[in-house]
């Protein structure tokens, strides 16, 4: 909970999923369950959907901006019943009209894509990059100085 509390800027590239920031309850809840029977791991979607969506409510708070940038087909995923995935699309359009976020849909139609959707990353300010995948998060290396 303290990164998301110290984090300012947060940026983040969902291509398969809603992203954790703006999802409710019931989508997280489907969508942790779903990882669990995949992982053959005991199932606690329910806690940990309710966990996240108290991490979530930083985007509220003064001080923090959040920039998301999703794939279009993340829209049509239904994790969960029916109802859970309308809330989702609803709490989306809520999300993203409040001041501090900002919503990206890359339209399903984009033509001349170098690459194909890949895994998804969070960027926390400038202090720590976090990718889904084989990978480990680390800081970004420094950045170079301008030439003179």
């Amino acid at each position: 909970m303290r990164l998301y509390r110290s984090t300012r800027v947060f940026r983040v590239y969902s291509p398969t999923s809603v992203p954790g920031l703006v999802q409710t309850v019931g989508y997280a809840g489907a969508l942790l369950s779903v990882n669990a029977r995949l992982l053959d791991i005991p199932d606690d979607g329910a806690e940990a959907a309710v966990a996240r969506v108290k991490r979530s409510e930083v985007i509220h708070e003064p001080g923090h901006r959040c920039l998301l940038l999703i794939e279009e087909s993340v829209l049509y995923y239904q994790l969960g019943t029916a109802a859970d995935a309308a809330a989702q699309l609803g709490h989306l359009l809520t999300a993203g009209a409040l001041p501090a976020v900002s919503l990206g849909i890359i339209p399903m139609a984009t033509r001349k894509r170098a690459l194909w959707p890949q895994e998804p990353f969070h960027v926390y300010d400038d202090t720590l990059v976090s990718v889904e995948g084989p990978w480990t998060s680390r800081p970004p290396p420094p950045t170079a100085s301008p030439p003179h």
